[in-house]
């Protein structure tokens, strides 16, 4: 196991504890991870995000002023177009210097696992990619303290990134 797969394999497990941990108790840990990976035969990003679904409705509820009641017998028939508004101003792909535009990102699944929201998008890219400058400010416009780890892989290269609320930003050189 190289330190690139020993760190991603310690992030996914610290995660896991975190996760675990917080259901039991009220979460003191703002966290998200995100996972970004290149399908060469469909030509397309594979991108999931893991938030707290209670941390997820209050970002939404404060920047949007609705309660989407996600998972719930009354929840808002437009939730989704509010989840992909908010997914698509706080996470930006640039790819060879030039913006996804949000429209390309596409919802594809949504589940709830725990006290967890597990958000599937995919955004087709037919090109060769020779960088990715990644900008995720997920939650970090409500907690001070959030931590946003990604792992972006694109055929067999994976790189294991976190960002904050000063650190919004990386680029990676393929």
């Amino acid at each position: 196991m190289n330190s690139l797969q020993k760190k991603i394999f310690t992030l996914t497990f610290l995660f896991n504890i975190v996760f675990f941990a917080n259901s039991l108790f009220a979460h003191p840990v703002h966290l998200t991870v995100t996972n970004i990976e290149y399908n060469t035969n469909d030509k397309k990003f594979d991108i999931t995000i893991r938030l707290f679904v209670d941390d997820f409705e209050k970002i939404l509820d404060t920047k949007y002023n609705t309660k989407l009641n996600l998972f719930k017998q009354n929840e808002a028939k437009n939730a989704d177009f509010y989840i992909q508004n908010y997914i698509t101003q706080n996470l930006k792909l640039k790819i060879n210097g030039n913006f996804i535009n949000e429209k390309k990102f596409i919802l594809e699944k949504r589940s709830k696992e725990d006290i967890t929201i597990w958000l599937t998008f995919s955004v087709k890219y037919k090109q060769q990619i020779h960088s990715i400058e990644i900008t995720n400010k997920l939650m970090t416009d409500l907690y001070r303290d959030q931590k946003n780890m990604l792992i972006f892989t694109y055929q067999s290269k994976q790189s294991a990134l976190e960002f904050n609320y000063k650190n919004t930003q990386k680029t990676i050189n393929i």
